[in-house]
């Protein structure tokens, strides 16, 4: 029996342009880009994509998470600074973002999105100290 049932298909979102793909993993935009026109937006399209700009952002940077990440996904309460965003609102001293990973015991969820360990420092890595070098 024929019916006049309609289905609605979901409003699919664009492809992120290089200025908004670059705002959700850096923080920031070049100039000439353009971004998100509000925060709502920002948010809404981190959800939409991040699957696929964690695990690609993680391959180039070893070691390190997308600034969307530490904005919308990171525990909100390990944060120590609430007027910065990102991954400087939960850094300690000079911590380096694995070492941050690993205090706030996020290693394993970071690794299911598809975080990668840094490579460890080579043995072969001189010491260096420059107040020797220059007396």
């Amino acid at each position: 029996m024929p019916t006049n049932r309609r289905y609605r298909l979901k409003a699919r979102r664009p492809a992120l342009t290089e200025g908004e793909k670059l705002e959700l993993t850096h923080g920031f935009l070049l100039d000439g880009m353009k971004g998100f026109v509000s925060e709502s937006e920002k948010k809404a399209a981190w959800k939409a994509f991040r699957e696929v700009l964690i695990p690609e952002y993680c391959q180039e940077n070893p070691g390190s998470m997308p600034h969307g990440w530490w904005r919308y996904d990171a525990p909100v309460e390990a944060a120590h600074d609430d007027t910065t965003r990102g991954f400087y609102a939960f850094r300690r001293n000079n911590e380096s973002e694995h070492g941050c990973i690993l205090r706030l015991g996020v290693l394993d969820l970071a690794k299911a999105l598809g975080y990668q360990e840094p490579e460890p420092l080579s043995e072969n890595v001189i010491d260096f100290d420059i107040h020797k070098a220059f007396r």
